[in-house]
């Protein structure tokens, strides 16, 4: 018999094991012939003694070590989980390829920045193909003041009187008779970034002609309401991080007409005014 006295524990412990080894191994048991005693010896002379000789012999006659095997499944109670694939890396400079529309001409509408902007997204993306400006416009869902349930006014014509303008998510909601568009407002300017590297546009409500906010009071109803008076809307088309630009596509080339008016602007001058009020709209 072994004199290792931790033996007898072992074979207690692979018990329930060893009544699957070959009828062989467990007719010298039946005989009388201790295993350890059996077996040790000639593991011994190969330079294996102890509890391994034990998991040498299993592994000898069973194949992979069961007593490993058995402590590698997971229990009934533990859950797999997927291991989630890597995101893409994106590129540190994007710029969407993007067809330009002006809200100038031909077709005047001074103040319909946000959907222009917004039909400039959807082609990129390649939806709206056959939807020209003024169809688009008229389509848009309108309210006699309310930006929230649609366009306050005419996109064709300023009012002084109401706050002409459609807010994020009513255009989004039109936005989606289209194509993918979501209301991206609450965003951070990383957000942002990652969308415009990912090759989605975002309209973006910042002011005109990047100048500083002014506010003037609206009848909204049966109350009023403070509210940016020099609005504007731009569709991002791309944004390169070595720089700290985006890349705009502005409706408004009022200044240039008859040239697409795309131009880089620093994200010290645009995310400031983004984050005045944090409104935009994405197109993926």
């Amino acid at each position: 018999m072994m004199k290792n006295s931790r033996v007898p524990a072992l074979l207690l412990a692979i018990s329930l094991i060893t009544t699957s080894l070959p009828a062989a191994f467990a007719a010298g048991e039946a005989a009388g012939q201790s295993t350890a005693s059996s077996v040790v010896p000639l593991l011994s002379h190969a330079g294996v003694d102890g509890a391994s000789s034990f998991l040498y012999l299993l592994g000898t006659l069973l194949g992979p070590n069961p007593l490993l095997a058995l402590m590698q499944q997971p229990s009934e109670s533990e859950e797999v989980q997927p291991v989630e694939p890597a995101a893409p890396a994106l590129p540190d400079r994007r710029v969407i390829d993007t067809p330009y529309i002006s809200q100038v001409t031909p077709v005047y509408a001074p103040v319909g920045c946000e959907p222009t902007s917004l039909l400039m997204g959807l082609k990129a993306k390649g939806y709206a193909q056959e939807v020209d400006l003024r169809s688009f416009l008229d389509a848009m869902p309108k309210h006699e003041y309310d930006p929230a349930q649609g366009f306050a006014g005419s996109p064709y014509q300023p009012d002084q009187s109401k706050r002409t303008t459609i807010y994020p998510a009513k255009l989004a909601e039109y936005g989606r008779k289209y194509g993918d568009v979501a209301d991206f407002s609450g965003r951070s300017v990383e957000e942002l970034q990652r969308e415009l590297l990912s090759g989605n546009p975002v309209v973006v409500y910042v002011t005109l002609w990047w100048a500083e906010p002014y506010y003037r009071t609206y009848r909204m109803g049966d109350h009023e309401e403070t509210l940016l008076r020099n609005n504007h809307a731009v569709l991002l088309c791309g944004y390169d991080s070595q720089t700290d630009q985006y890349n705009v596509a502005d409706p408004y080339n009022v200044k240039c007409q008859g040239q697409d008016y795309f131009y880089w602007q620093d994200a010290s001058v645009l995310e400031p005014l983004y984050l005045v009020r944090q409104h935009a709209v994405v197109v993926r």
